[in-house]
């Protein structure tokens, strides 16, 4: 495996010479991050364009944590939607990724209702809870019992059905 240079403005560094795939998760899954921090998108004008910069870049998936117009995490597919329709509607055809992680402050239940987005993901994590947390304990986990109930998988929607 052989490094090379990365040129000025695109992916500042090395990287191999191998394919590689690349990940952001443009808003993480902090909430209120404006406060902390304005330059992190919230809205989904503002994912759709920060999507598009990273997927100009290289990027090939983009992991979405979805807020409110307040700027809470939220598993709305409503939101979701139009997240997934902004991005597309740029021209961009980065891999869409939705969390499932949305968050302690978010019900199990509604945490995979991102799944039910139009148009869909093409892909979304499955968050069975996480052994890293700055803020306390993760409670309520996906159970294994909701994964298999909800037809949660490959070549399922997680309808339920």
């Amino acid at each position: 495996m052989r490094l090379v240079e990365i040129s000025e403005g695109s992916l500042n560094g090395r990287v191999t010479e191998d394919k590689v795939i690349l990940t952001v998760a443009t808003t993480g899954g902090v909430a209120r991050t404006k406060e902390r921090n304005t330059n992190v998108p919230e809205q989904p004008d503002e994912i759709a364009k920060a999507a598009y910069e990273c997927w100009k870049e290289g990027a090939s998936i983009l992991h979405i944590h979805a807020r409110d117009k307040n700027g809470i995490p939220t598993g709305d597919p409503k939101v979701y939607s139009e997240i997934h329709a902004r991005i597309r509607d740029l021209g961009c055809d980065i891999i869409i990724q939705d969390t499932t992680g949305t968050g302690p402050q978010v019900p199990v239940e509604d945490r995979i209702l991102c799944l039910q987005a139009d148009p869909k993901p093409e892909m979304a994590s499955l968050d069975m809870g996480t052994m890293v947390r700055n803020s306390g304990p993760y409670k309520e986990a996906i159970p294994f019992d909701m994964v298999t109930r909800l037809k949660i998988g490959p070549g399922n929607e997680g309808s339920g059905s």
